[in-house]
């Protein structure tokens, strides 16, 4: 039976771009129509821009002919392979492919694993929303209940950095490099228990790429970065990008999802709204059940009875305990108590106050309670301050440059820190030959800021310290960021050292997150956030192109990731090279200019680095203990990513009993060093 979309459909505002030409209204559209409809769209849009470069190539400098040249070529390449959202069949896959399955790296989960068990975790704010895409979705929440979770067609050995296989149990890449064809498992199943089509990823542009979904990012990526998708069979399926990229069949993967045909079946104008509290069935080995929470208090995942990853390679030692409790304590001292009791398995030590101090405690010294620290490769988080350069104050450089030199990080680094973090030197650190060496952070210095703060015309000193200009205006600004204790006292800091250059600095704390809406909003001044990342590349589209930072009419662009509303030609076409490049020289060269400007524009100060976690658990949380893996892998930055550990019931009641009885263990501090100087580094 076809499934129908009840929905009021405007074909011509999926982008802004097509905005100018007729609206045509659609009802009652199915998964076929809306086909039709997008391939005219692209189509149509392929054709403008032919003629909108053939235009460009005319008028333009010797120096930007090559380019334009380059963006020509792409779109008749695009031209000439037909539909978008194509349908073929098997005996249409090219006979000469040279298949791949990357089962000869090894295993990083443990044999010795036990399935079973409640895992106990905590969280500081409930997320807000449970959809995985869409306002307010993108989250620190939404890692766990998608990101972490949810199996891709391929994925990156956590170990070798490699490719490995995911929904897909191998691959294999057209000669002209510019196509990946996915040969998947036939027994996949959602979490909801229904199985994969390989329609569901034409499915997947469809409700991330309407209208009907506030994802701008989206909707612009699948138009310029994909060009083709091809449906062979329910298990066989071709992905076409623009251009040839390094690690093609991860580069697809990490941006392509199916989307299950019953659960969006009532897809349409309310889709935010309806599905704000549905969250999505996915390909992974947990779900949150219907009545799997409560908004504000807890939320629960239960491990899918039979996943279907279960006897596959490099999935089937994972994803053990049989529920995973999230309770919502916003109180961190309250967590802390909790986990003391054990009400909690796994308390995160990293901060040094924590691993010096808090953690000295009897369960601790009685063995009940293990410490470890772990030294990973995974990339840094740009974690630091970020300027809205469309606020008036902040579009001026020098202004921007005198915060960056009022900001004693240093100081919250040896008094807050300990001196066991180091200095973040920029946006982007921890991808070996992609990070721009020469690039150092900039350290406090009162002299450094007054003199570019006097550049600004901030030259008067009122009666408080701070600093004024000729019209009596005084150099405030303020700081949002997300109540947590650990980041004002931080905050506190760089506040009074701010001052002694003439600048205050107004900590604006707000709930989790509420921070994080006003952030992507665009609402802020200045604001203290970090991003996750994931390896083996860095990304400038998202977070520094222009598309990204206004609208049509000039305004800021809610909702997107560039919330510097940083908007810098030069830039633009970087990060548009970057996504095209089709070689790791092209991506080094042009990462090397890019994180270039983002330092000389001084849009975002450089915080802390940290290439390591530290955790304390209950012995009966366990971990891998292999030839090939001790504790974890190094790719992933908290030791809870991989879903390697497990819960030891009879352990668990060993330890429980001997506490009751008084019996101890011997305290146990484990240290995994061999990747030690090797993660976050330049």
């Amino acid at each position: 039976m076809k499934l129908h979309f009840y929905l009021t459909f405007l074909a011509v505002t999926f982008f802004a771009a097509c905005q100018q030409q007729e609206e045509v209204r659609m009802e009652a559209m199915t998964l076929e129509e809306f086909k039709g409809t997008y391939n005219n769209y692209i189509k149509n849009w392929l054709a403008e821009e032919l003629t909108k470069k053939g235009t460009e190539l005319e008028r333009a400098a010797k120096e930007k002919k090559e380019l334009l040249e380059k963006e020509i070529e792409k779109i008749k390449f695009r031209q000439s392979l037909g539909d978008y959202l194509n349908v073929s069949s098997p005996e249409e896959v090219p006979q000469d492919l040279v298949w791949e399955d990357g089962l000869d790296q090894p295993e990083f989960a443990d044999p010795e694993a036990k399935r079973g068990g409640v895992f106990q975790q905590f969280m500081g704010s409930f997320p807000s929303t449970l959809r995985w895409f869409g306002s307010n979705s993108n989250g620190g929440f939404r890692g766990y209940l998608f990101d972490d979770v949810n199996i891709r067609l391929v994925d990156i050995h956590p170990i070798t950095g490699n490719i490995m296989p995911g929904l897909a149990k191998r691959w294999a890449e057209s000669v002209d490099g510019k196509t990946v064809f996915f040969d998947l498992h036939t027994d996949i199943k959602y979490t909801d228990g229904t199985a994969l089509k390989g329609e569901d990823f034409h499915r997947s542009i469809f409700v991330m790429a309407s209208d009907y979904v506030n994802s701008p990012y989206f909707k612009q990526f699948f138009r310029e970065e994909f060009a083709q998708i091809t449906l062979y069979s329910d298990t066989l399926i071709s992905v076409t990008l623009p251009d040839k990229k390094p690690l093609m069949p991860w580069k697809i993967a990490d941006d392509l999802f199916p989307a299950p045909e019953e659960f969006y079946s009532e897809y349409g104008p309310d889709f935010e709204e309806r599905y704000q509290w549905r969250p999505v069935p996915h390909t992974g080995a947990y779900y949150v059940a219907d009545d799997g929470f409560t908004k504000g208090v807890s939320l629960k995942q239960t491990r899918v009875k039979d996943w279907w990853g279960d006897d596959k390679p490099f999935y089937q030692y994972r994803y053990n305990p049989e529920v995973i409790n999230f309770t919502v304590i916003r109180d961190e001292s309250k967590a802390f108590e909790l986990f003391k009791i054990g009400k909690l398995d796994l308390y995160q030590i990293t901060i040094p106050e924590r691993f010096y101090e808090k953690i000295e405690i009897d369960p601790v010294f009685d063995g009940y309670i293990e410490k470890a620290v772990f030294y990973h490769e995974y990339p840094q988080i740009p974690r630091g301050i970020f300027f809205n350069v469309s606020k008036t104050m902040l579009k001026d450089k020098n202004l921007r440059l005198g915060v960056h030199y009022a900001m004693n990080w240093e100081k919250v680094i040896n008094v807050v820190h300990r001196g066991d973090y180091s200095r973040l030197q920029q946006f982007y650190q921890g991808y070996g030959d992609f990070v721009n060496p020469k690039i150092k952070a900039r350290t406090y210095s009162i002299e450094k800021a007054r003199a570019y703060f006097a550049k600004a015309g901030y030259t008067i000193e009122n009666e408080e310290g701070y600093l004024e200009n000729k019209d009596g205006k005084e150099l405030s600004l303020a700081l949002n960021y997300a109540e947590i204790p650990y980041y004002t006292k931080m905050l506190k800091i760089l506040k009074t050292e701010a001052k002694k250059a003439g600048l205050n600095l107004y900590l604006d704390a707000k709930e989790g997150s509420t921070a994080f809406k006003t952030l992507l909003e665009k609402k802020h001044e200045l604001a203290f956030s970090g991003w996750g990342v994931s390896p083996p590349f860095p990304y400038y589209y998202q977070f520094f192109h222009s598309d990204n930072a206004y609208d049509a009419e000039e305004n800021p662009k809610p909702f997107t990731n560039n919330i510097n509303c940083f908007s810098n030609p030069r830039m633009d076409e970087l990060a548009q090279a970057f996504r095209s490049a089709s070689s790791i020289e092209e991506l080094e060269e042009i990462s090397m200019e890019a994180q270039q400007i983002i330092h000389d524009e001084a849009i975002f100060i450089p915080s802390y680095a940290v290439d390591f976690y530290r955790f304390a658990y209950w012995r009966w949380l366990k971990w891998p203990d292999t030839d090939e893996v001790q504790f974890n892998a190094p790719l992933k930055a908290t030791p809870t990513d991989l879903h390697v550990h497990w819960i030891d019931e009879k352990v668990k009641a060993e330890t429980l009993e001997a506490k009751r009885a008084g019996r101890t263990f011997p305290e146990v501090v484990h240290i995994y060093d061999q990747y030690r100087d090797k993660g976050g580094k330049q």
